[in-house]
């Protein structure tokens, strides 16, 4: 690179801070810090023509003050992978993300510190040599008005005046997933990030943290209000999604999804990146169910290949394997005893151990069919067992709702729930001795969680409509509400003390198959669809 235009250097030098700056925030998943990164982001690249969240500059005066800052033509503002600057017809390759991630915060505020990391790079010539410097482009309070003109010049508050380089950004910096287009060219259009979204999970990248959004509401918990607003939207698998659930309180930004494609996901939903941090990918065919461990660092999952499986998030790999002779259609952590752990196929229960998971502990039978097991509850206590199955008999349900004793495999109670409806989702109540289970009826009902575990026929919450399929609900984490999903593409919000439906709100999805309330932020819902998507309510 020649050395023949102080003009050049420095701008060169402002692209290389401004590049630092935005791959420090861009890495940051706290609310604050993503502001900051947005600022920066902003003021940063349209110094040099570019805004990646709005190229077309629809507005005049947009147009008119950037081309004041910097003389580009509308076509070479464009966004891609790399970033090349011309300068004196000569092109210049800027460092990659990788290299910015190595310089500090601190050391970016030490010019010593921030030119030491060049030392030996083949981007020594960009940052070396600012003796010509002039003192305008060095302040980050004044921004020189360059000119396309070579014979012009530029007046500087130092009284200093220089010949300034034509400049060319050929190929801005971005990130891949933006997708931007020329404003030239009418015939194309931007392209939804949500519907083409193909998340590929950075190995490098942190998940665990306690985030903005979350940690100032963890010391207390507020009243839950009924939701108004969708947050977000992600086209986040191919097939159908059976499950999904927030993490632990502490790392409750991460929410999990399993599908019919195969796929278990864990996404966060706030992040200013690709929101997939990670895709478990150990399943060969449909996953049925999936839990989060106490810790929230581990993942229970279970599908039709006859498999139960727990997988490290972080690293994503597989920890351990519980083989069945049939599909697995549910499967459950004891809420006390983390080795621990409950799994389903057609007419067996079966409890394990981690420490031993070659083969079940403790195996739950009934003298009868049961059927494919719909849903598994504990106790609080973890001594007694919920279960729900598929099969009613033609005088009574016997079989519908039953309760086990964990530790012996005796049946408590099987004449729970006396009509003839099968029941697909079973809830406890955050702070009373009540379990609700979701009823092929069309309504929620509620039953006692101790002997003898009688229903409440006196209120139940009924305006949703199932239509056979396997509707979730959840309870939020003050008691107050129950949220359940809809077939008619719905999401309705009831009253627990009351039984009134009090809001409901039209998620534009065929059928809003599972519902998962936020444990920390009120007023915070999740819900998934017939169609592989996945919305953000608050």
């Amino acid at each position: 690179m020649k050395r023949d235009s102080g003009c050049g250097r420095n701008f060169a030098n402002q692209i290389f801070f401004s590049m630092a700056k935005i791959v420090q925030y861009s890495d940051s998943e706290s609310d604050e810090d993503s502001s900051q990164f947005s600022q920066i982001k902003d003021s940063q690249l349209n110094y040099f023509g570019l805004n990646p969240t709005n190229n077309n500059l629809a507005e005049e005066k947009d147009e008119d003050l950037i081309s004041n800052f910097c003389p580009m033509s509308k076509k070479q503002r464009t966004i891609d992978k790399d970033f090349t600057v011309s300068v004196s017809g000569q092109n210049v390759s800027l460092p990659s993300v990788d290299f910015w991630k190595r310089i500090s915060a601190d050391e970016m505020g030490n010019s010593q510190q921030f030119s030491d990391h060049f030392v030996g790079t083949e981007y020594m010539a960009n940052t070396a040599s600012e003796e010509t410097s002039p003192s305008c482009l060095k302040s980050s309070n004044s921004i020189p008005t360059l000119v396309t003109d070579k014979t012009k010049e530029v007046n500087c508050q130092s009284s200093l005046k220089f010949a300034t380089v034509p400049l060319q950004i050929i190929k801005p910096y971005a990130k891949a997933a933006q997708n931007v287009t020329n404003k030239d060219n009418s015939s194309s259009k931007p392209i939804d990030r949500n519907s083409a979204r193909k998340p590929v999970p950075d190995p490098q990248r942190k998940i665990y943290f306690i985030h903005g959004k979350v940690s100032s509401h963890l010391a207390h918990k507020q009243k839950c209000q009924p939701m108004k607003t969708r947050e977000s939207l992600i086209a986040a698998h191919a097939g159908v999604i059976n499950r999904i659930q927030w993490s632990s309180a502490q790392f409750s930004h991460l929410l999990l999804s399993a599908s019919m494609d195969t796929l278990v996901k864990v996404w966060n939903v706030w992040s200013t990146l690709e929101p997939c941090v990670q895709i478990l990918r150990h399943h060969s065919r449909a996953v049925k169910d999936a839990e989060w461990s106490i810790s929230g660092r581990q993942i229970l999952t279970c599908g039709y290949d006859r498999k139960a499986i727990i997988a490290d998030v972080e690293s994503g790999t597989m920890l351990h394997i519980f083989d069945h002779s049939d599909y697995v259609s549910c499967a459950r952590y004891h809420p006390v005893n983390p080795h621990l752990l409950l799994t389903s196929k057609p007419n067996v229960l079966y409890t394990w151990d981690t420490r031993t998971p070659q083969d079940p502990i403790l195996e739950y039978s009934y003298k009868d069919k049961l059927g494919t097991i719909q849903d598994l509850l504990f106790s609080r206590d973890g001594d007694k067992i919920f279960s729900c199955c598929d099969i009613v008999s033609r005088d009574s349900a016997d079989r519908n709702i039953m309760a086990w004793d964990f530790k012996t495999g005796v049946i408590l109670s099987n004449q729970i729930y006396h009509e003839k409806y099968t029941c697909s989702r079973l809830r406890h109540h955050p702070s009373e001795n009540h379990f609700l289970a979701q009823s092929q009826g069309g309504y929620i009902a509620i039953f006692s969680a101790s002997l003898p575990f009688k229903m409440n026929k006196s209120k139940r919450f009924e305006k949703h409509k199932l239509l056979g399929y396997k509707i979730g609900f959840d309870v939020s984490a003050d008691g107050s509400l129950v949220t359940t999903g809809s077939s008619d593409g719905m999401m309705y919000t009831y009253n627990f003390h009351s039984g009134k439906m009090v809001n409901f709100v039209k998620t534009e999805m065929g059928v809003t198959l599972d519902v998962t309330c936020h444990p920390i932020l009120s007023s915070t819902y999740a819900c998934c669809s017939w169609d592989g998507q996945i919305q953000v309510w608050h």
